[in-house]
C-alpha cells in the first residue's frame, strides 16, 4: 500500500512539474499526501461510475472501449478499486414487415450479430454534402428506432420505408421554396430498400400540429415526413426536420365468443299407435257454449273443446220477413291532368248512380280540378282529394274536367246508360 501511495505521490509531482506551465505549490502537494495517506488507512479509496439499469434488447451496439489500464512492471491495483465498465443504450431494435419488393438497408445477417458503430456507418450520410440532394420524403413508415448508436453527433437512426401515398420533392437550396418531382435516381432507391434517416441535435422534431416533439414520441409504425440531405451514394438521409404525422396503427384483438351450449339430444321413444272406439262423443265449444258437435270418435274431439253428455236441442226459429234495402250502385273514377282512369262507366238505365272522382296528387296542377256536365257541375277539388255526386242513368252524357282558375278543358269521362 505504502508503494503505490509513493508512486502516485511520483507520478502527481511528476505531472504538475513537467505538464503545467504554472509554479507548483509545496503546501497544495503537503495537503494531497495527507488525504491520501488518511484515505488509504480507513480502507475508503472506491471508484465507481454510475450504472443505468435497461431493458432487455434485441439487438447490441457495442461502443469502443476506453483505453484500458496497462500493466505496469511493478505496480499492482489495490482491491479496494473498482471498475466499472460503461453501459450500451438500446431502444426498439423490433422490426415490422418491408413491402414486397424492400431491402432492408442492414445486413441479412444482422439478426444473429450484434450491431456495432463500423455497421452503422456505412449506412449513414457523410459530413460533405456538395453531392447530397435536398429532398422531402412524405408518407414514410418508421420500421426500428435506434438510439444512442455509438456514431459522434448521431441521436438516434430511424429505419424507414415508403408507404401509401409516398412521395419525393426535391429542392434545388435550403432556402428554395419551390419543389419538383425527384427524378428516377433518387425515386429508385426509395422503391427498392429501407431508408436510414440520422437524427442530430440539429434535428427538428414535430408532432401532426407541427408543435415540437420528443424522441421519445416516435414509435415503431408511425408515419412520418422528413426534410433534408440525402446522401447519394448510399442514401442515408441527414434529417433537418421530421415530423410525425400518423401514430402507429392499434391492433385490436377480436373478443372471443363464447361457445354455444349444447342441448343433448335425447333418443326418441317408440311411438305406439292410438286406437279409437267409433263412438259418438258430444262437445261444445266453450268459448262459444251454444256451438256443439257430435263426433264420431273422442279422438276427434278439438282439444281445447269440453265433452259433454248431449248436445241440446235447437229449436226451429221462425223465419220474420225482412223488407229488402235496396243500395246505390257506386263507381269510383281517379283523374288527372291527362285523363279519367277508367274513361267510361257502364250503368243501369233509370237507376240513381253515386260517383267518387278522386283527383291524384301527382301529375295535376297546383289549383286542382272541377268537373261539368249537363247533370251538375263541382267546385274546384285540390290534389289528393275527392267529391261525391249523384244522379240518375236516363240517357248518355259526358262529364269534363277542367282546371279551375284558367278554364282550360283537360279530360273527359263517358258515362254509357244500359
Amino acid at each position: 500500500m505504502k508503494k503505490f501511495l509513493f508512486i502516485s505521490i511520483f507520478f502527481i509531482i511528476f505531472s504538475f512539474t513537467f505538464a503545467q506551465t504554472a509554479t507548483v505549490d509545496v503546501n497544495v502537494l503537503r495537503q494531497v499526501v495527507d488525504i491520501l495517506q488518511n484515505l488509504i488507512q480507513k480502507g475508503q479509496v472506491q471508484v465507481s461510475t454510475t450504472t443505468i439499469p435497461l431493458e432487455v434488447p434485441h439487438h447490441e451496439i457495442k461502443v469502443p472501449e476506453e483505453k484500458k489500464l496497462e500493466s505496469t512492471p511493478g505496480l499492482s491495483v489495490p482491491p479496494e478499486i473498482k471498475i466499472v465498465q460503461p453501459e450500451i443504450k438500446v431502444i426498439q431494435p423490433e422490426v415490422i414487415k418491408l413491402p414486397i419488393g424492400v431491402k432492408p438497408v442492414l445486413p441479412e445477417d444482422i439478426k444473429t450479430k450484434p450491431i456495432t458503430p463500423e455497421v452503422i456507418k456505412p449506412i449513414l450520410p457523410d459530413e460533405d454534402r456538395s453531392d447530397d440532394a435536398i429532398v422531402q420524403l412524405n408518407n414514410l413508415r418508421i420500421t426500428r428506432i435506434l438510439l444512442d448508436p455509438g456514431v459522434e453527433n448521431v441521436k438516434a437512426i430511424f429505419f424507414a420505408v415508403r408507404d401509401v401515398g409516398w412521395k419525393c420533392l426535391f429542392f434545388d437550396s435550403e432556402k428554395s421554396k419551390r419543389s419538383l418531382p425527384c427524378a428516377l435516381e433518387l425515386r429508385k432507391p426509395i422503391l427498392q430498400k429501407e431508408l436510414a434517416i440520422q437524427i442530430t441535435d440539429n434535428t427538428i422534431l414535430l408532432q401532426r400540429n407541427r408543435q415540437k416533439a420528443k424522441l421519445e414520441d416516435f414509435k415503431v409504425g408511425d408515419k412520418i415526413n422528413v426534410y433534408g440531405f440525402m446522401d447519394k451514394n448510399n442514401h442515408g438521409i441527414d434529417a433537418l426536420i421530421v415530423r410525425k404525422i400518423a401514430s402507429a396503427p392499434k391492433l385490436i384483438s377480436p373478443k372471443p365468443t363464447p361457445p354455444k351450449e349444447v342441448e343433448p339430444k335425447l333418443p326418441r321413444l317408440p311411438s305406439t299407435p292410438i286406437v279409437c272406439i267409433q263412438v259418438i262423443t258430444p262437445a261444445y265449444n266453450p268459448q262459444n257454449p251454444s256451438e256443439c258437435k257430435e263426433f264420431p270418435t273422442p279422438c276427434d274431439v278439438p282439444p281445447n273443446w269440453v265433452k259433454t253428455a248431449r248436445c241440446p236441442i235447437k229449436a226451429p226459429s221462425l223465419q220474420i220477413p225482412t223488407t229488402q234495402i235496396l243500395t246505390l250502385p257506386e263507381f269510383k273514377v281517379e283523374a288527372d291532368d291527362n285523363g279519367f282512369y277508367p274513361a267510361v262507366i257502364e250503368v243501369p238505365k233509370g237507376a240513381k248512380v253515386r260517383l267518387h272522382l278522386l283527383v291524384k296528387a301527382e301529375n295535376v296542377y297546383y289549383g286542382g280540378l272541377d268537373f261539368r256536365s249537363e247533370k251538375f257541375k263541382t267546385d274546384p277539388v285540390k290534389p289528393g282529394q275527392k267529391t261525391e255526386i249523384e244522379f240518375t242513368a236516363d240517357k248518355n252524357f259526358v262529364i269534363e274536367s277542367y282546371w279551375p282558375l284558367s278554364n282550360v278543358k283537360k279530360a273527359q269521362l263517358k258515362v254509357v246508360v244500359k
